[in-house]
């Protein structure tokens, strides 16, 4: 009977900047609920380059139905609810297209 395999984060695979090897994430460490510091290693043993990637909540495209007041994610663009009509203004009309009047012409 094979043992559960444990339980690991998957984090994005990321290349070697420097031979293009496929680095993989050995550990990461949260820096805060909406940054993380992720440690990866390059496989490739001739150039074994080790180093920080960060991952980062950066926009909110849903706002969450439990929210934590301590988290501020500001909004993406595109979600930002509709600005507010402008009531403290009276209502104008245009200027009709056709302004002049008949003593004006005649």
């Amino acid at each position: 009977m094979k043992s559960p395999k444990k339980s690991q984060h998957k984090y994005p695979g990321l290349e070697c900047p420097h031979c293009g090897g496929k680095a993989t994430c050995r550990t990461s460490k949260p820096i805060s609920r909406v940054f993380r510091e992720l440690y990866y290693r390059c496989p490739n043993d001739a150039c074994d380059f080790q180093f920080v990637a960060t991952l980062e909540v950066s926009r909110t495209l849903r706002p969450s139905l439990a929210p934590n007041p301590e988290v501020h994610v500001p909004f993406s663009d595109h979600v930002l609810p509709p600005k507010p009509a402008n009531d403290d203004t009276p209502f104008k009309l245009p200027n009709p297209a056709n302004d002049t009047t008949m003593s004006e012409t005649g």
